[in-house]
């Protein structure tokens, strides 16, 4: 995990790129890399954070 500070908002970054290996007729297997997945979670204020404007 990543912690960023992007567009003003705490985060948390995470990628995963899993290796897939599946079978291949006649040579036996065949690996390459899987699907590219990004998690970002953020965190947004609470309410007594956030400025009100009369």
């Amino acid at each position: 995990m990543i912690p960023s500070d992007m567009f003003g908002l705490p985060q948390l970054l995470r990628f995963t790129l899993p290796i897939a290996t599946s079978p291949d007729v006649p040579s036996g297997y065949v690996s390459g890399p899987g699907d590219l997945t990004l998690m970002d979670i953020f965190i947004l204020p609470t309410q007594g954070d956030i400025p009100i404007r009369r």
